[in-house]
């Protein structure tokens, strides 16, 4: 039985533990996505990023629960984890191995998929992903509170992750 959600650092760190030689988690700059972004992330950042808000996605549709115990928030390019996102490049810089990451073996399985399932995806496909979760899509509409940014996960949320992407877990186990 898997234990309680994990921290989304820790996630982080295996993610980029899968990628030693940062071909993947690149620290190069993305190009603003509209007139009003001054500060785009790096391309290592925003994917980053992106496999976290997957993984959460994907771990709330296959175990009704979350991954990491982090909340998302809403940013133009999709969900983030905030403390991750502004720590990346001290992430970036540590020289890690999967197997000194504390994980339980299943939830690492489940994370290592994952990444290279979707780490051929191009960027544009990573970003249309995130933005066709439900909990950023009503978050940037601004439904909630307009100083909170947190992407709320309820019943709706998680009943759209099971129903909607229950197809996308399948072929991520399959590949």
């Amino acid at each position: 039985m898997m234990k309680q959600s994990v921290s989304a650092i820790e996630v982080a760190k295996l993610l980029l533990s899968y990628d030693p030689g940062r071909e993947y988690f690149i620290d190069g700059k993305m190009f603003p996505v509209s007139s009003d972004e001054t500060n785009p992330p790096t391309v290592g950042n925003f994917r980053l990023n992106k496999m976290l808000h997957i993984c959460q996605m994907l771990h709330y549709a296959k175990y009704g629960k979350s991954l990491f115990s982090e909340d998302l928030r809403a940013f133009p390019r999709g969900g983030i984890v905030y403390p991750v996102y502004k720590g990346y490049f001290a992430l970036y810089n540590e020289e890690l191995k999967p197997e000194e990451i504390t994980i339980e073996p299943q939830k690492k399985e489940f994370i290592k998929k994952n990444y290279y399932y979707f780490k051929n995806y191009h960027d544009k496909a990573l970003e249309t992903f995130s933005h066709d979760d439900i909990a950023w899509r009503e978050r940037w509409k601004g439904r909630w509170e307009e100083d909170d940014d947190r992407m709320i996960v309820n019943e709706e949320v998680k009943n759209f992750y099971r129903d909607i992407l229950g197809h996308i877990v399948r072929e991520v186990e399959l590949s």
